[in-house]
């Protein structure tokens, strides 16, 4: 009997040896070409050979190393794949955050406030809130730029607006005092200013700021409260001169040059001498108080 693979009867030979005077065959011969040495992609078929998971592939086992790596890098998550994301369970939710690059953290999400105008600002609770609930909803720091981005620029012309309309406000009231109050105007404005001063002092002032009655440096914005205040602050003064408020608003400080004549035409005023002088009269304390106010606006330096 002859072995298959003998040369002569009796003599058994390795299947896999080469031939006598033969070249060996190819370790690991693939399917339908050479080996692909030097990075040629011969044995792939030719309408795969631009894919990108095949890009400088040496051969056939390079390809299966990075098949296998891309399987372990998204592991968990293939089987997310179909799945709405309210339909998934919390665990499997997380991992498909993190693989799609979610920060590890709220802090890892910056939003921008540098380009925001003067005066405005966004708090930290705001921020912090916002950062926790892209975090939670597993939103990418680039999803989270754009529509901070959105937001802040929405914030900007808002505050615009708003500077505008207080702007045309504060226009509209000094057009209107002016024109009903003519040379009194200066006058009034300093009545209106000594009621809020005498029946409310400085947290009335700060009030009236506060919820826009007036702007930050006294402007006037209603002229039916500036009127409403400047007769209450000539009733309180009866005949005396008053003095006290800035040309243009209340609560300013009047210029020295200013404060001087003022002070001058007082000592002028017989009533308001006879109130200052004398310590039994009614109005000697708001007398003194107008005389210590002009001095002081007389003599900054003082």
């Amino acid at each position: 009997m002859t072995d298959a693979g003998t040369g002569d009867a009796g003599t058994t030979t390795d299947a896999g040896a080469p031939p006598a005077g033969g070249t060996p065959p190819p370790e690991t011969p693939p399917a339908g070409g050479d080996a692909g040495g030097g990075g040629s992609l011969s044995w792939v078929p030719e309408d795969l050979r631009g894919h990108a998971a095949l890009k400088d592939a040496a051969d056939p086992v390079e390809v299966a190393r990075r098949l296998v790596k891309r399987d372990g890098d998204y592991e968990g998550v293939k089987s997310l794949i179909g799945k709405r994301v309210e339909n998934l369970t919390p665990e499997e939710a997380q991992k498909l955050y993190e693989t799609l690059g979610r920060p590890d953290s709220p802090d890892g999400y910056v939003i921008d406030t540098s380009k925001l105008p003067e005066g405005v600002d966004i708090s930290e609770e705001f921020a912090a809130s916002v950062r926790q609930t892209a975090f939670d909803k597993g939103l990418l720091p680039k999803q989270v730029d754009a529509l901070s981005a959105i937001y802040l620029e929405a914030v900007t012309r808002q505050h615009a607006a708003q500077q505008e309309a207080v702007a045309r406000l504060e226009d509209e009231a000094h057009s209107t005092l002016k024109r009903e109050w003519g040379n009194r105007y200066d006058e009034n404005i300093r009545l209106a200013d000594r009621a809020i001063r005498e029946f409310g002092g400085d947290a009335l002032m700060a009030e009236l700021k506060q919820v826009g009655a007036l702007g930050a440096n006294g402007e006037v914005r209603t002229p039916h409260l500036a009127k409403a205040l400047a007769e209450i602050g000539g009733k309180a003064a009866g005949d005396g001169a008053l003095v006290g408020g800035g040309k243009e608003g209340f609560g300013g400080e009047m210029s020295p040059d200013a404060a001087s004549a003022a002070y001058a035409a007082l000592k002028r005023d017989p009533n308001f001498m006879k109130a200052l002088m004398d310590k039994n009269h009614p109005g000697h304390a708001d007398a003194v108080a107008q005389r210590d106010r002009l001095f002081k606006d007389a003599n900054p330096d003082i």
